[in-house]
């Protein structure tokens, strides 16, 4: 049975990052837990991205007098029923736009973890696993990054971190399940604001989720439910 589901305005303060520290772990940690929680969490990010993404540009502009005047004419009413019709069309457009080929096609993170993920890129380092201590694997990634981070425990998952390789100010965490299956964390500098992102690539989800810090990039050939749950709980482990 999944835990019972947090409240609906702590989600939407996780999402928003309104949480403090604590606060953002504990809930952190119940998504993680929870496939329910992880699909609300995952709605309300994309939902909260594609209202940035149609609406963001309009919000500085004046209304056109062209559309001020059919609201003080006699058939308003009619009028901004079909500007309605008109605008939901024109919307979906957008969203078939920003959620396009386009999109994907020139995310740098996604690029950048898709390259590491296929054995390319200027590696600078493979950091060794027999005989580290987990705090100083963490140590040397937090280093590279230039934030604290910790590398996530999925064994909850199913998965083992098989290798962990640098690339100048940029790290791949690299883990396994029994059947061989690789699963990627890919994280670098934030590139911009929040996002959060969630696509099908070939065989693989990938997920986006960054902060204000970092940019983390989650790679692996599984369905989306499952990519959601240990995309939640790697977020979560990180420590960010």
């Amino acid at each position: 049975m999944e835990p019972e589901l947090t409240p609906q305005e702590d989600l939407q303060a996780f999402v928003d990052g309104q949480l403090d520290r604590e606060a953002m772990s504990a809930v952190a940690s119940r998504v993680a837990e929870s496939p329910t929680l992880a699909r609300e969490v995952a709605r309300l990010r994309a939902d909260k991205l594609l209202l940035k993404r149609v609406y963001g540009p309009l919000a500085d502009q004046p209304v056109p007098d062209s559309l001020r005047a059919p609201f003080r004419r006699h058939r308003a009413r009619r009028r901004a029923t079909q500007f309605g019709a008109a605008a939901a069309l024109a919307a979906g457009l957008a969203l078939a736009v920003w959620f396009g080929p386009a999109l994907w096609g020139g995310d740098k993170v996604v690029k950048e973890a898709l390259t590491a993920r296929n054995g390319g890129g200027a590696v600078t380092r493979q950091v060794a696993l027999d005989g580290a201590e987990p705090d100083q694997r963490d140590a040397v990634i937090s280093a590279a990054l230039s934030v604290p981070v910790k590398v996530p425990d999925l064994g909850r998952s199913g998965f083992t971190l098989a290798a962990v390789t640098l690339y100048g100010q940029a790290v791949q965490l690299s883990y396994r399940d029994t059947a061989g299956k690789l699963f990627t964390i890919y994280l670098r500098h934030s590139l911009g604001s929040d996002r959060f992102d969630l696509h099908q690539e070939g065989k693989a989800e990938v997920c986006v989720w960054q902060n204000a810090e970092l940019a983390v990039a989650m790679v692996g050939e599984m369905t989306a439910k499952e990519m959601l749950k240990v995309a939640s709980s790697s977020y979560a482990d990180l420590n960010l």
